[in-house]
């Protein structure tokens, strides 16, 4: 941006003859001060023209906020999300069945269901912004988890520990359970839940239980080679590093 700036010269103009020798001068002939001329004002310059204001970006998706499914779907148990991705479980026994209008036109809440409650019918669902798919294979799985990379979630249950890998998100045994419940008398099937990620993505740990018992486990991805079986209950379990988990408040070493 150039700005020029115009100044008036100053003049100064003697206003009285000197005066003769020997002659004191009067003060009405001694000389008025100069004035300086009055400065040219400087030209008006336009105003530079503001930078379009840039649009806010869009608000990055709360990691804690549930996904919006539809009412038929069920309601969600847990789920894991990966920036606009997310995987979720879903009952599918428990759908919200909205009012209904009666004779008269006023809304009429829909019978409770009587007798034991029904068995989880638990599934897993894929959403990415607009697009949702329930995924049919996931049968009895829960506790869904992204790989580090976010191309593979893996999910546990009865069945076992399994995962799913993008595009078509077909399930791979990572560990194999039990694919249909015992029957009345038999003991209880074990119970697979909480698959956490090695930093990597090449390991996966996890807690089984069955009988009362419990313990942890971690399995190499690729192979299945279970790589370490650790009794007792565990609350929480998380990566340190590849090599190190911790269970609880207890470092353990993998190898």
């Amino acid at each position: 941006m150039h700005v020029i700036l115009a100044a008036g010269a100053l003049a100064v103009a003697s206003l009285t003859a000197a005066p003769a020798a020997g002659q004191t001068p009067s003060s009405a002939q001694t000389p008025a001060a100069a004035k300086p001329a009055a400065a040219t004002p400087a030209a008006t310059q336009p105003a530079p023209a503001q930078p379009a204001a840039k649009p806010a970006p869009a608000a990055a998706a709360n990691p804690m906020e549930a996904p919006k499914l539809p009412p038929f779907a069920g309601a969600i148990v847990n789920f894991d999300r990966r920036g606009s991705r997310v995987v979720a479980c879903v009952d599918a026994s428990k759908v919200d069945v909205p009012p209904r209008p009666g004779p008269d036109g006023k809304p009429v809440e829909p019978a409770k269901p009587t007798g034991p409650p029904e068995a989880p019918r638990l599934r897993i669902w894929v959403l990415e912004r607009e697009v949702m798919q329930e995924l049919m294979t996931t049968g009895g799985l829960c506790d869904p988890s992204w790989s580090p990379d976010g191309k593979t979630f893996a999910a546990a249950g009865a069945r076992g520990v399994f995962t799913f890998t993008q595009p078509n998100f077909e399930p791979r045994v990572i560990v194999a359970g039990q694919l249909q419940a015992p029957p009345p008398g038999a003991p209880a099937a074990r119970e697979y839940d909480d698959p956490v990620w090695s930093p990597n993505g090449a390991r996966l740990a996890f807690r089984s239980s069955a009988g009362g018992a419990s313990r942890t486990e971690v399995v190499d991805v690729k192979s299945a080679e279970v790589l370490l079986k650790r009794d007792g209950a565990a609350k929480v379990l998380r990566w340190v590093d590849d090599q190190t988990l911790l269970v609880d408040a207890d470092r353990v070493s993998v190898p």
